[in-house]
């Protein structure tokens, strides 16, 4: 049973830190109109003092 839960959580753990690789790749190398940056026009939005 020991083996098992070891190995489940292996595969969860692999699942996640794969999930948020393909993420963080797709999110660098996707088109421009898809890319929440632009290198031309830089923003920094730390919020309001509203």
């Amino acid at each position: 049973m020991k083996i098992l839960t070891t190995f489940a959580a292996m595969v969860v753990g692999g699942a996640i830190a794969a999930g948020s690789l393909y993420g963080l790749i797709s999110s660098q190398t996707a088109a421009p109109d898809k890319s929440p940056v632009n290198v031309n026009a830089p923003q920094f939005d730390y919020g309001s003092n509203n």
